[in-house]
């Protein structure tokens, strides 16, 4: 609950101060740069949660769909102009190779 009324907050806070700088900074340097006559820019934050790369990298190799484009625009990696330009690493083991592959130790100074 208290994390919840955190949030709130930051997002009122952050609404106001795009309003403020909005109105502000930024219409100044819009008009002064293309005149009164232009449409004025919006500042907003992004305050949306996303799922962390872990999430994302085990929901990949449990075979679910994810968005090459979302992944792009939400991690800021540069889209590979042509197939020249793609770099792929070499493929480690999925998770679920690794669990099938782990080998408990019955004694702790065993290493896997």
């Amino acid at each position: 609950m208290q994390e919840t009324k955190g949030k709130k907050i930051t997002a009122g806070d952050a609404r106001q101060l795009a309003y403020t700088l909005s109105n502000t900074i930024i219409a100044w340097i819009a008009e002064l740069n293309y005149g009164a006559a232009a449409p004025k820019p919006y500042m907003e934050f992004d305050l949306e949660e996303y799922a962390s790369w872990d999430i994302v990298r085990d929901a990949m190799e449990m075979g679910l769909p994810v968005s090459r484009r979302s992944l792009y625009n939400r991690y800021n990696i540069p889209k590979p102009v042509d197939d020249t330009d793609v770099f792929i690493a070499v493929s480690s083991p999925t998770r679920k190779d690794r669990i099938d592959n782990l080998a408990l130790a019955d004694d702790p100074k065993k290493k896997f």
